[in-house]
């Protein structure tokens, strides 16, 4: 169950216990600690250098340590890094914990607490080891999102633009005048619309076995782009989205409302790349099956098919885009 607009003082009794432990990190802590529900807390660091199987058994000592078992709910309150680990080590940990997600960060609310995806990285591979495991809830608090900087709320930008693009006309033409996001009532729309919008995907298709697909756009250049050119994830997902759109044919006057909008935010929609090193990224990428991927295809704005292309085809596309 997802909500939005509550605080965090519901979160003890969402849980339905006493026992909790929870996730976060040194910054959310600073920041919002006094607020946190009566529980042991385990600490995090932070940057995709630490969303690791090392990080994951950290966690693991601590719960050890705590003595936590199956009746243990655990609480990540945090970005989207912390919902991932958070997910993984309750879905692993003595074979599975209760847990749920508080993310504080606009493209965790938007997008990565959303959906059952849990996961870490492995040999610099975004994700390349994880669960699908839906958490007990998701809440989100917009006032959180007045803590962060400009380019977390550019990084959450790119993620809510995606949705609006696949999904919501509506939204996307909200975006597209530029919203306060300093505007709690607002955000909290903007928020509800794209968790709606994903929910109702991901019941249709809770392992990417078809239509979840489609909320990969921008992501398979995109996780590419992060791990070769160090990019933000809101960052690479912006270029992935145009490089995309612009590698499938997608209608020049759609690229076009893509790039404005996405350039409104401060987000990139082109960088100088090597495309040995983007390709090679994108073949070890999780979602290729033999030599095809399957990537969503803008018809329109709020409409979207899914279509296959070879990594050869891909990377003659490439060639004509550096």
């Amino acid at each position: 169950m997802t909500y939005v607009g509550d605080t965090i003082s519901k979160v003890q009794g969402l849980a339905g216990t006493d026992r909790l432990v929870v996730i976060s990190d040194h910054t959310v802590k600073k920041l919002h600690g006094d607020k946190f529900p009566d529980a042991d807390v385990i600490l995090i660091g932070q940057g995709e250098d630490i969303k690791t199987l090392d990080t994951v058994e950290e966690v693991y000592r601590y719960l050890i340590e705590l003595e936590a078992d199956k009746g243990t709910f655990l609480i990540g309150i945090g970005g989207g890094l912390v919902c991932d680990v958070t997910g993984f080590v309750a879905t692993t940990f003595k074979r599975g914990l209760p847990f749920g997600l508080m993310p504080t960060t606009l493209l965790a609310q938007v997008d990565a607490a959303i959906g059952g995806k849990n996961g870490v990285n492995l040999l610099g591979y975004k994700n390349m080891v994880g669960t699908v495991t839906q958490p007990r809830f998701v809440l989100s608090d917009p006032t959180f999102l007045t803590t962060l900087p400009n380019k977390e709320i550019s990084n959450g930008m790119a993620e809510t633009i995606k949705t609006a693009a696949l999904g919501d006309a509506k939204l996307f033409k909200m975006l597209a005048k530029i919203i306060d996001v300093n505007d709690t009532k607002t955000m909290t729309e903007v928020i509800k619309r794209c968790a709606k919008f994903k929910t109702s995907v991901v019941a249709k298709d809770d392992m990417d076995a078809g239509l979840r697909m489609q909320l990969n756009f921008g992501h398979t250049i995109g996780h590419g782009l992060e791990l070769t050119k160090g990019l933000g994830h809101g960052e690479a997902v912006a270029i992935g989205m145009v490089m995309e759109s612009k590698l499938m044919g997608v209608d020049a006057k759609v690229v076009t409302q893509l790039e404005d909008t996405l350039a409104s935010y401060n987000l990139p929609t082109t960088i100088k790349f090597d495309k040995r090193k983007l390709m090679a990224s994108m073949t070890n990428d999780k979602k290729r099956m033999d030599d095809i991927m399957t990537l969503p295809k803008l018809e329109a704005i709020g409409k979207v098919k899914l279509i296959e292309m070879s990594m050869r085809q891909m990377e003659a596309g490439l060639r004509d885009l550096s």
